[in-house]
């Protein structure tokens, strides 16, 4: 194994930081399994990779900070495998990789801020198998994803936090190496989280989402009402409250409820074709010191699980622990 890697920092201009790197590194393996003293299996592998990244970061702009990063990543891969019954499977692999992100962070005011988020991935891998096919490999493929959100940060008293925005997603994967096959997959999600400290003993919490989700794989075997695990196209609502409070200065207690909602409704009108599933869980649980060093602690859990193609369940679950410090 070989390995160097270089780095610099240095600023451009008043306002802007560029820290660079770059890596080399050499893998060299050799392996062999034995039976009785005589060779049953075989390998020797060989990899090398190399690494670019530029990291900017700038604060040119009032109450703006923007980050922006990138990588670049190659490797080869040379692995030839053997077995006593002179079996030999041989992989030539070039691999190259792409990553950008960027950031924004704007301080609207001070109870308010703005991030904003955008990033890009590309994958290109050509490989090629020769002679026989001892263990499952995938030839030529490529992928690419791209995604992006904001969130708003506000903080309207000292004891109220509230956090709303979105994200989303698109990425699709194709074989190069199977004509026409192709694997997509879309998102987006709006949430928002809310934090209410009500005194110093008492805190209430709460998220809720809203998402859509569509996967698909082009050219593959169709399943009905277009559903099953080749495509989907599906919404979920997720809900969790909860509340923590401090009873007394050796008591504490703890309830949370999350509720999620998933449906996928198919492309025919058939009700039988629709995919609906809910899920309720609740938790509770209580914490009670005996002075400094020891605490009791006692939770109970329940799952609900409802679904109207599978079977459903319901789980209840309680513990009971102590625990100290000696």
């Amino acid at each position: 194994t070989t390995n160097g890697r270089l780095a610099l920092i240095t600023p451009l201009g008043y306002s802007t930081t560029a820290r660079m790197t770059a890596g080399l590194g050499t893998w060299d393996t050799d392996y062999q399994a034995d039976i009785a003293n005589v060779m049953e299996q075989m390998t020797t592998r060989k990899r090398s990779t190399f690494d670019a990244g530029l990291l900017l970061t700038n604060n040119s702009l009032k109450k703006t900070r923007v980050r922006f990063d990138y990588r670049f990543r190659s490797s080869t891969l040379e692995d030839n495998v053997s077995t006593a019954a002179s079996a030999q499977q041989v992989i030539d692999q070039d691999r190259q990789s792409h990553r950008a992100n960027l950031k924004m962070n704007i301080r609207l005011d001070r109870r308010a801020t703005l991030k904003l988020h955008a990033g890009w991935r590309s994958l290109q891998v050509d490989q090629t198998n020769s002679v026989d096919d001892l263990f499952y490999t995938m030839g030529d493929r490529k992928q690419n994803r791209f995604s992006g959100g904001a969130t708003m940060q506000t903080r309207a008293s000292n004891k109220v936090r509230l956090d709303y925005g979105f994200q989303a997603h698109s990425q699709n994967f194709e074989r190069e190496d199977v004509e026409g096959v192709k694997t997509t997959n879309s998102a987006v999600r709006a949430f928002s989280g809310l934090n209410v400290f009500a005194g110093d003993k008492l805190t209430f919490l709460a998220t809720g989402s809203y998402g859509l989700e569509k996967f698909e794989i082009e050219n593959s075997q169709a399943s009905a009402g277009d559903m099953g695990p080749l495509t989907y196209k599906g919404s979920t609502i997720r809900f969790a409250p909860g509340l923590i409070a401090q009873v007394t200065s050796s008591l504490e207690m703890e309830a949370h409820f999350e509720m999620v909602r998933f449906q996928d409704p198919g492309d025919a009108p058939e009700e039988s074709n629709k995919l609906k599933s809910d899920l309720n869980r609740i938790l509770l649980r209580a914490g009670y010191r005996l002075g400094e060093k020891m605490k009791i602690s006692a939770s109970y859990r329940r799952h609900e699980f409802d679904e109207n193609r599978w079977d459903d369940y319901i789980m209840d679950l309680y513990s009971l622990s102590v625990s100290g410090r000696f």
